[in-house]
């Protein structure tokens, strides 16, 4: 079974993937917590009005059980984090009995789905979220990403799209971990039977063009990753691999900064994960 290298234990930590409502992607304020509503500044974006009707839920809820809900939640994060999933999406259920409508509850309950492989369900839940927040950067990644592992990539590459668009400026390791995972999309579609051959060649062109998009001065692995990855799309594994060792010197005095590039690569299949590659999308491969 292939490793789903999503890295959803960061849903409560960092805002790579599945990010919660109560990160900053890059230092820019994304989303606003439940928790934290009730005291608005002049940092806290516009909500709509399904999510202000959920703020004001919240509000109106017994200091106690607004207490007790926030501690649990926190529990439940922990048993994530732990992989101790069974028990989270059980803490959840009883979190969702309490408050049916806090988006850090719901996308936590879809990250649980997507470490359990069931995507409908995980899509489900985000896109519940999706109607009290709105299609934040946040919960537009979350959707894409579930069709990202689950290679639904026509659905994956027009959802990266949107989210590409609502990602703030500054925000920009963000913006380029998206941009490499639409190329990627372009180049699956690249080799999709279903498509015309005019077709394939313009995914083909496009996931060219988006490799040469930034060069090594770029301040993020884009450059390398591409390489690799483009050098795989050819059949050049030994360059591919090359390409990869390039990235992992440069950032190797900050591996986090390539944990989400690392795990983009597993999932797409030319990083060999502990479980193996099922579905790799390319043949001989060289092994880690």
């Amino acid at each position: 079974m292939k490793k789903i290298a999503i890295a959803t234990a960061l849903l409560l930590s960092q805002p790579h993937l599945f990010a919660q409502d109560t990160t900053s992607i890059d230092g820019a304020e994304t989303a606003l917590s439940i928790d934290k509503a009730a005291e608005p500044s002049s940092t806290t974006p516009q909500v709509n009005a399904r999510y202000q009707e959920a703020i004001d839920g919240f509000s109106n809820l017994p200091e106690e059980v607004r207490l007790n809900f926030l501690k649990k939640r926190n529990e439940a994060g922990v048993l994530f984090q732990n992989k101790r999933i069974f028990e989270a999406l059980e803490a959840s259920r009883e979190l969702i009995n309490i408050f049916p409508d806090d988006p850090q509850t719901i996308n936590l309950r879809g990250a649980c789905y997507v470490e359990l492989r069931d995507f409908a369900k995980a899509t489900e839940q985000f896109e519940l979220s999706k109607e009290i927040t709105g299609p934040s950067f946040n919960v537009m990644f979350n959707i894409a990403e579930v069709a990202f592992v689950a290679e639904e990539w026509a659905y994956s590459l027009e959802v990266f799209a949107e989210t590409l668009e609502l990602a703030p400026e500054k925000a920009t390791q963000m913006r380029r971990l998206v941009e490499f995972k639409i190329m990627l999309c372009e180049m699956a579609l690249s080799k999709d039977s279903s498509l015309t051959e005019e077709e394939r060649s313009q995914h083909s062109a496009e996931a060219m063009r988006m490799a040469q998009l930034y060069d090594y001065t770029d301040d993020s692995p884009y450059y390398y990753y591409a390489n690799s990855a483009i050098n795989y799309y050819e059949g050049n594994d030994e360059d591919g691999l090359n390409w990869l060792n390039k990235g992992r010197r440069v950032y190797s005095a900050n591996g986090q900064q390539i944990a989400s590039w690392e795990d983009t690569m597993t999932e797409y299949g030319y990083i060999k994960s502990y479980y193996g590659n099922d579905n790799a999308h390319n043949e001989g491969e060289p092994s880690e």
